[in-house]
């Protein structure tokens, strides 16, 4: 056995020499093999960290953004239900429901717009959107009430804006998916920094 502070170099074997309180301890004779398992444990350990922190940081962005659109995809469609059914209890003016249905517009093309950036989706929301503006705006009772407070809805308009919102929730309803569905390496656009 070799003593401390001596050295070898024709020796097949290696000491390991660890640092305690400044002072040199002689451990058991290392072989080569014994090293190279060392250095092979620290760098898959290495290299397992790194991966796992990078996979995990980048997972977490994509599903913070997904979640995003998805609580927007989700705000949207309450929006629509709170409006539906102030439409149908007949507290809404004529004013007040092309005002609505302004805003609502801009929030959605807004919407559409940053979808077909982000997850190169087509989305038809603003299209079902504008079916329903155009439609109400569009009925006699609608200009005929422009004026009064209160915008009362027949039977027929009631059923045709429930086929038309069936569609629009079909429609928030298949962005969500696809918003689910979408992988940075597919359709996921890469943002360059």
């Amino acid at each position: 056995m070799v003593q401390a502070g001596e050295w070898n170099p024709n020796k097949k074997n290696m000491e390991l020499i660890t640092v305690c309180h400044g002072a040199f301890v002689i451990q058991d004779t290392m072989k080569v093999s014994d090293w190279i398992a060392i250095v092979n444990i620290v760098v898959t350990t290495l290299v397992g960290l790194w991966i796992g922190i990078s996979v995990r940081r980048n997972f977490t962005i994509n599903r913070a953004v997904k979640d995003y659109f998805i609580l927007e995809c989700l705000e949207i469609k309450k929006g629509y239900s709170n409006f539906l059914n102030c439409l149908y209890q007949n507290s809404k003016s004529s004013k007040s429901i092309i005002e609505w249905l302004k805003i609502m517009t801009i929030k959605i093309d807004i919407f559409e717009e940053f979808l077909k950036e982000e997850f190169k989706v087509n989305p038809q929301v603003l299209k079902t959107h504008n079916k329903l503006k155009q439609y109400i705006t569009e009925t006699e009772e609608f200009n005929d009430n422009y004026k009064s407070p209160n915008f009362e809805l027949t039977p027929t308009i009631k059923k045709n804006i429930i086929e038309i919102h069936e569609g629009f929730s079909k429609e928030l309803t298949k962005i969500v998916i696809e918003i689910n569905k979408a992988s940075k390496s597919n359709n996921w656009k890469k943002k360059k920094k």
